[in-house]
């Protein structure tokens, strides 16, 4: 047996990875490896003494000298009258150049392995996939959810499905420790309660809508976790930017993805979002939050005082 497992989604890839770990085997560390003597040893040891332990070798295309150990590797593989067992395992895809460039055609040993084993790829979850999976992984703790709440975890979490997993976990015990079944919302206090990046997200929305006590209320808990000031006007302005973004340019997905770094789930909160507020009135939030990042940067204000102030104007 011979395969390759690669891809982005280290969650996916790792429990794939931990469904071969069956009986005894050994790890190697591919990417400081200065020739292939370790894997062929261990190949020759397991031969040797009859056994079905395989050996995993992990991040070697990210081995400096990758180009030629990995012809070595090729080689010596189809030099062999049976192929050991044998499992490369890479954190990131690699089907891409050293810019991040899809490549025209896989590589000689990656081509080997498609014929003469398996290569399985494991890419972020679709928007639709990853609602789907939390509501699964929910489900086997026996518990239900609605869907809304399920919108609301991916935006305090992320699409992350490692840090999602162990997120879920604890929300089932949570929840459980009621005696209920049915998670509430409330219950998602629990899931990174203080995250930055979630509380910027309320509080663009308190501002859009004008909500000024909810604004101050969430401005004051961030400085409380004393969270970089200008950090926060910085945060604001390129949320507010990247909902009118998705106002002016409804119908260019996958366009807005890549101008502005961001995932499928995070398109449709911002399109839900942006729909109620007038295009006027978001460039007007923005301009008012570079006016006072760079008077704030000028010492001609208070930071907490310009924030303040600039609620209140609203």
């Amino acid at each position: 047996m011979i395969q390759l497992i690669h891809g982005n989604n280290l969650y996916e890839s790792n429990t794939a990875l931990q469904k071969l770990l069956k009986g005894s085997y050994r790890i190697i560390d591919g990417s400081g490896l200065k020739d292939i003597d370790e894997i062929i040893d261990s190949s020759d040891t397991i031969s040797l003494f009859n056994s079905q332990s395989l050996t995993v070798i992990k991040r070697i295309y990210d081995n400096p000298k990758r180009i030629v150990i990995l012809k070595k590797l090729l080689t010596w593989l189809k030099g062999l009258k049976q192929l050991p067992d044998l499992i490369f395992f890479e954190e990131h895809l690699i089907d891409t150049d050293r810019y991040g460039r899809a490549n025209k055609k896989p590589g000689a040993l990656q081509s080997f392995i498609m014929e003469k084993g398996k290569v399985q790829v494991f890419n972020p979850k679709s928007e639709i996939q990853l609602k789907n999976w939390i509501f699964e992984n929910l489900n086997s703790q026996g518990l239900k959810i609605e869907k809304r709440l399920i919108d609301l975890i991916i935006i305090r979490i992320g699409n992350d499905q490692m840090l999602l997993a162990m997120e879920l976990e604890k929300l089932g015990l949570y929840t459980k420790s009621f005696g209920r079944n049915e998670v509430i919302e409330s219950d998602l206090q629990i899931l990174t309660l203080i995250e930055p990046d979630h509380v910027i997200w309320d509080l663009t929305n308190a501002i859009a809508a004008r909500n000024k006590v909810r604004a101050l209320e969430l401005n004051e808990i961030m400085m409380q976790e004393q969270t970089d000031a200008l950090m926060i006007i910085s945060a604001t302005v390129k949320q507010l930017t990247q909902m009118l973004m998705v106002k002016l340019f409804p119908y260019q997905r996958d366009e807005l993805k890549k101008a502005l770094g961001i995932q499928d789930f995070m398109i449709s909160r911002l399109n839900s979002t942006a729909t109620a507020f007038p295009e006027q009135h978001l460039r007007m939030l923005i301009n008012k939050f570079i006016q006072l990042d760079s008077s704030v940067k000028q010492g001609l204000i208070d930071v907490k005082l310009g924030f303040t102030l600039l609620i209140i104007s609203l």
